[in-house]
């Protein structure tokens, strides 16, 4: 059986209305972000849920709590933070507007910013969640022929490296992978379980594929979504993500996208006048509780 895994990434921040990077600087949702967050959590209520896995900055795990809070599921999801799936740290670029010349993002996956972390370091990363935090899922679904529903969430780098670590275990690997944005609490779902001995046969007897650093055909490229939380030129960079193939020990995995890019929830959802921008109080009272 399989696992269904939906990717969440959190409500707007106070530091998303800003021109600067924002990796582990940990700032509160905004109030809009918040209401975003109340949406997401109100659509999927009734949504049974097995385990909610969070990064541990407040943005991402505010996002989580609204999500276990309103959901209904008996009994309640298992509730997970953990600094694994935390953004990409920008060292001493934290903080740092990334309009002046000495902090813009050199190209290339093995860039970054002093005391900071590569795309590879964040990569590291989201393979151990997998093997740690969604392997355990997917194989207890496996012996039990049970489909459990898993949400993770997180930050838009985190998770696009997320997604192309699991691309990377299917039995025909991935050569490419292109991203795109996603919104504020805007969420993929994607159906894992455990290659079928058939399927991985079938993939190695395929010619071998070995990608170059100057993949450009649309047609080798993977395409998913997420949002880079960094200058609006890095909101949808065309040059493909491309790692070249090693040999690994990981179980191949059935990977298939249910839903990419979802944010229904936040149809007619406005930004309130004045205060919708300012940083979310958890002690300030709600507008509701004083009608």
């Amino acid at each position: 059986m399989r696992v269904i895994l939906t990717l969440v990434r959190h409500g707007e921040s106070t530091d998303n209305l800003k021109s600067l990077w924002a990796g582990w600087r940990d700032a509160n949702l905004s109030n809009h972000g918040m209401n975003q967050a109340q949406r997401l959590a109100k659509s999927l209520e009734s949504y049974p849920i097995k385990a909610i896995i969070a990064s541990d900055l407040t943005r991402a795990r505010w996002t989580a709590e609204q999500i276990r809070d309103h959901n209904k599921t008996i009994p309640a999801a298992s509730f997970t933070t953990s600094d694994l799936l935390r953004e990409q740290n920008f060292g001493k670029g934290e903080g740092q507007p990334w309009q002046q010349a000495q902090w813009q993002r050199k190209s290339g996956r093995d860039f970054k910013f002093e005391d900071g972390e590569s795309l590879h370091d964040v990569a590291a990363r989201a393979e151990n969640v997998i093997d740690n935090m969604i392997m355990p899922y997917v194989m207890a679904s496996a012996f039990s022929g049970q489909e459990s529903n898993v949400v993770v969430v997180a930050h838009g780098i985190f998770l696009a490296e997320l997604q192309y670590a699991l691309l990377k275990r299917r039995p025909q690997g991935v050569t490419a992978f292109q991203r795109s944005p996603l919104e504020n609490t805007g969420w993929h779902r994607i159906a894992l379980k455990l290659a079928t001995p058939t399927q991985s046969k079938l993939a190695s007897d395929l010619p071998e594929r070995r990608p170059t650093r100057n993949v450009t055909n649309d047609e080798d490229i993977e395409k998913q979504e997420t949002l880079v939380e960094g200058p609006p030129s890095e909101l949808n960079p065309a040059t493909p993500m491309v790692e070249i193939e090693r040999e690994v020990k990981y179980k191949k995995l059935d990977v298939g996208y249910i839903n990419i890019s979802e944010s229904g929830h936040l149809v007619g959802l406005t930004r309130a006048k004045g205060i919708g921008s300012m940083a979310f109080d958890e002690k300030q009272p709600r507008i509701t509780d004083l009608m």
